[in-house]
């Protein structure tokens, strides 16, 4: 079996004569650009492999038909190669900031004919567990599993780019050991073997810490682990805000990059981990979900829990009473209108389920609103989705298609997903890309993941 997509992100540069839309999906340690202009709708544009540090142009798309022939990856690179975790757009299409299992955040340039240019690799004291960048383009907003939260320049200024190139592309080099003593500087048998010690230890990399090679600064800190992180902007005064959330079940409201320091307040009610974010735009509604069984609803400006709502239908296991609810994500679906900004429909999915809680966004603030359950058995466990038109997904799925078209439609007062064969079928040319699929807990390492966030007995007494 190949490797499923773990992730997705939409480029939108309609606005733009001369661009389209892409999609940009991550396979193991490939970046794919797959055109959805209207034109060669599904083909495979260019490609990007960690490791091979090129773009390489789709040899299909001198024509709009899809390409038969599998093409793999040498299963050697892609098991060592960095494999992608995060993908994030910027507002002005331009860009697309991607961490990776290396503990690094590229940043790629999205040319217009599909291609994918790597502009910087900067790799991070430690893992990035969540990226987003603020409104105006400019600015990574980066969280790391340690509960630090950074903020890079998206585009390298001038002068680091001259340490970059100094320092391998801004990667920080590790400190390597260097014995303190020399053989004409040791006269006892204990010293002279503590030298041997010493001289084998020569050259290995110490934990001491060295300063980053690049340009960040330091926003704001969580004593827990850091887990999804959300940008957002108050039309009302213009300011600039960050959401956080972590294990401890905290939900954070600080204020922008300048201010960072300040903290807004704190939406508090979850009595488990928190894993997930969402914002609903033009508004003051944050949603949040984790290891509680219902997705909760907050005004984000006074730290007000306006609804809960249940999602115990998604849990897995036998006739679904044993299973704990661990939220996989929420996907804001655009309505029927597909020029619409605002979403008309909220999708959450839980760890292992292969249902959707799908709810209105007309009705999220109605605390008494049930999400009606979805059945998705017959695409399988869905990882990722993005929104590519009135109702329309794009999904990738752990499974077969890996990625499929689908269709989130109501009917009556029914809410079904179901597959758009048509529009799956000009994905065939993707979904015959072959990368090596990782042994079971690798993968499980990649896709999965949520359910070990919540703490165990042990855990609070190892803290206490």
């Amino acid at each position: 079996m190949n490797h499923p997509f773990q992730a997705l992100c939409l480029i939108d540069s309609r606005n733009d004569e001369s661009a389209g839309r892409s999609l940009i999906a991550a396979c193991g340690p490939g970046l794919y650009s797959i055109a959805f202009d209207g034109t060669h709708e599904g083909s495979v544009r260019a490609k990007w492999v960690a490791g091979h540090e090129s773009t390489e142009e789709a040899t299909v798309e001198e024509s709009p038909e899809p390409q038969q022939k599998k093409r793999k990856l040498n299963d050697v690179a892609a098991e060592s190669a960095p494999v992608f975790t995060k993908l994030v757009t910027a507002a002005n299409q331009s860009y697309i900031v991607a961490a990776t299992d290396d503990k690094c955040i590229r940043v790629f340039e999205f040319a217009k004919d599909g291609r994918l240019n790597q502009l910087s690799q900067r790799c991070m004291p430690k893992r990035p567990c969540a990226i987003q960048i603020t409104p105006d383009s400019k600015t990574i907003i980066c969280g790391d599993k340690f509960g630090d939260v950074y903020s890079l320049p998206l585009l390298m200024p001038a002068a680091s780019e001259i340490t970059q190139s100094v320092t391998s592309n801004g990667v920080s080099q590790p400190k390597l050991y260097s014995p303190a003593a020399e053989e004409t500087t040791v006269h006892t048998m204990r010293n002279r073997k503590a030298l041997e010690e010493q001289l084998r230890a020569k050259g290995r990399p110490t934990n001491a810490k060295v300063a980053l090679a690049f340009e960040h600064k330091i926003l704001l800190g969580h004593v827990s682990m850091l887990t999804d992180m959300q940008i957002t902007t108050d039309k009302s005064n213009g300011g600039t805000y960050i959401m956080t959330c972590d294990r401890d079940e905290h939900i954070r409201v600080s204020r922008g990059i300048l201010q960072s320091h300040i903290i807004e307040n704190f939406c508090m009610g979850h009595t488990e981990f928190v894993h997930k974010l969402q914002i609903l735009p033009d508004t003051d509604i944050l949603l949040s979900g984790g290891g509680d069984d219902w997705l909760g609803v907050w005004n984000w400006k006074s730290g007000k829990l306006i609804a809960r709502h249940d999602l115990r239908g998604l849990k897995t296991g036998v006739d679904g009473l044993d299973a704990r609810i661990a939220v996989q994500n929420i996907w804001l679906v655009r309505g029927a209108n597909d020029q619409i900004i605002k979403p008309h429909t909220i999708a959450v999915k839980a760890e292992g389920s292969k249902s959707l809680a799908v709810l209105e966004a007309s009705s999220i603030t109605d605390a008494a609103a049930i999400p009606q359950i979805v059945d998705c058995s017959a695409i399988g466990d869905i990882i990722d989705m993005v929104t590519i038109g009135a109702d329309r997904l794009i999904a990738s799925v752990e499974g077969s298609p890996r990625l499929q078209c689908l269709e989130l439609r109501k009917t009556g007062e029914k809410w079904e997903l179901t597959r758009d064969e048509e529009a799956s079928n000009m994905l065939t040319q993707v979904n015959a890309i072959e990368v090596a699929r990782p042994d079971a807990k690798k993968l499980d390492a990649i896709l999965y993941g949520v359910e070990t966030l919540r703490k165990q007995e042990f855990d609070d007494e190892a803290e206490g």
